[in-house]
């Protein structure tokens, strides 16, 4: 068996029909984007169950932009948003502290970039 015949079946298997339906015009291209939407998906869910993000602090990200968020009226803060850093803690297997015996937490900090919205 070809491997693209055991993929169709791996993906028949695992896709209901109606999903398949809708793409059988060019159904050999569409299973490997089928496999690659399911599988990034099922990633992201374990991704999910294993880290669990805690926002421990948010300030501006510099100078200019705290001058911003405290001097400049809300009409033009819309126009030009204040960039924001994020202090966040990542809990690593937090459902796992149990049979671990410790904890493993890894501190990011991420700049957040808001986009700005039109004056009319």
């Amino acid at each position: 068996m070809e491997n693209e015949d055991k993929i169709e079946l791996e993906i028949k298997r695992i896709v209901s029909s109606q999903m398949i339906d809708l793409f059988k015009p060019n159904l050999k291209v569409q299973y490997f984007d089928i496999l690659e939407y399911y599988a990034s998906h099922g990633l992201r869910m374990i991704y999910n169950f294993a880290v669990k993000e805690e926002l421990i602090a948010k300030y501006p990200s510099d100078w200019w932009q705290s001058f911003k968020e405290r001097w400049l009226p809300k009409w033009l803060q819309r126009r030009f948003p204040v960039r924001y850093t994020e202090v966040i803690a990542q809990h690593k297997f937090p459902h796992w502290q149990k049979e671990l015996g410790k904890e493993y937490v890894q501190i990011i900090y991420k700049d957040t970039a808001p986009q700005a919205t039109s004056i009319l």
